[in-house]
């Protein structure tokens, strides 16, 4: 019989060995499972960061470049009222300068007639 409760005690022994065994194996499981899982969403959340990072910088590039677009634009436009002013200055300039010259030649041929005038009369 003591051989019989020997066996007992030690199959008893072997299975709670082996239950032990069995719990802390579906212990180091459940773990594993968590680092995946924890692994996985790190893993998605930094897809998604580095999403919405990509996302953030091309909206600044976006902005940055509908920016410089705008200061072209404004350099644009003060350049062509510039350029307007510049061309409408000349114009001015260059009437002036012709009614200046038809003054001048006016003048002139009035000298020359008037000296005419007073020649002839002279001579006559």
């Amino acid at each position: 019989m003591s051989i019989l409760y020997f066996a007992l005690g030690m199959l008893s022994m072997l299975g709670l060995i082996f239950v032990g065994v069995i719990i802390w194996g579906m212990f180091k499981v459940s773990k594993l499972e968590r680092k995946i899982r924890n692994i996985e969403e790190m893993d998605r959340d930094g897809f998604d960061n580095v999403y919405r990072s990509f996302g953030e910088i091309r909206n600044d590039y976006r902005y940055q470049f509908e920016d410089v677009l705008r200061r072209f634009e404004i350099i644009e436009g003060n350049s062509r009222r510039n350029t307007d002013e510049v061309v409408r200055m000349l114009m001015e300039k260059f009437d002036e300068s012709i009614r200046y010259t038809d003054k001048r030649i006016d003048k002139s041929l009035n000298n020359t007639y008037t000296v005419q005038t007073t020649t002839l009369k002279q001579i006559l």
